[in-house]
């Protein structure tokens, strides 16, 4: 630990934030890079499909298997393993040589996402509840940053015919040293355990579940554009692959 603690706190803030655009900047890269990933796999329209609907799912498995890590462990550790798995799945999905690898890694980088989206989000209410203050803004706002960026290499590499192997290799390269580098940073404490049920604790399920179809239906809409906004540019507009991933 750092003699002073608000240098110290500054430097977990910093890391949390490299957690939130390393899920950004993976997330734009494969996404707007659909058409290609399509070409290469010769894969179908109702293929792709299936992989948005494998993400989603698995995704829901890695947020609760990283929430149990958090309670076992730390949402330090569970955010840190869950950025290792998106690089994994990144690398993977860029030198799978055939439609059914392609699903594993993407089911790999669905898990990954999972737990990301949980992990990251643990650790910044550890930060914000620190400073005292409301900054969880600040932490997405590093995340749609992270994905304009994304968007932008997907559609250089594109221009520069870098192939798809190479492009995601680089990706999950920066995710590996970043989270490296940022993981001694976060903050290693378990999280709690919440009991739904028992005592006097009464469950508000009317409203629970009101906001959570509302952010279901907010979370398939957004998905579903993102994943299908490079292919519409490509496939209806006949915009270049270098163009596509602009969409984004």
């Amino acid at each position: 630990m750092s003699a002073d603690p608000d240098a110290e706190l500054r430097r977990t803030r910093l890391a949390v934030s490299a957690g939130f655009f390393l899920q950004g900047l993976v997330f734009a890269s494969i996404l707007t890079q659909i058409p290609g990933i399509q070409d290469k796999h010769d894969l179908g329209d109702g293929d792709v499909t299936l992989v948005s609907l494998l993400v989603a799912v698995l995704a829901g498995v890695g947020s609760v298997l990283a929430g149990m890590i958090a309670e076992r462990r730390s949402s330090a550790t569970a955010l840190g393993l869950a950025l290792l798995a998106i690089a994994g799945g990144a690398v993977l999905i860029g030198l799978a040589p055939s439609k059914a690898t392609i699903m594993i890694a993407f089911a790999l980088y669905g898990v990954g996402v999972g737990g990301v989206d949980a992990g990251m989000n643990m650790q910044g209410v550890r930060v914000q509840a620190a400073y005292g203050r409301s900054i969880m803004t600040n932490f997405h706002a590093m995340w749609s940053v992270a994905g304009i960026l994304g968007a932008l290499y997907a559609a250089a590499a594109a221009g520069l015919d870098v192939p798809l192997a190479v492009s995601l290799s680089a990706i999950a390269v920066i995710g590996v040293a970043v989270t490296l580098v940022a993981r001694p940073h976060f903050i290693d404490a378990r999280e709690m355990a919440v009991e739904l049920g028992g005592g006097d604790r009464v469950v508000p399920w009317r409203p629970v579940l009101v906001i959570g179809f509302a952010v279901l239906l907010f979370y398939a809409s957004d998905t579903g554009i993102l994943t299908w906004c490079s292919k519409y540019l490509n496939d209806a507009l006949d915009a270049s692959k270098a163009v596509a991933p602009l969409a984004f």
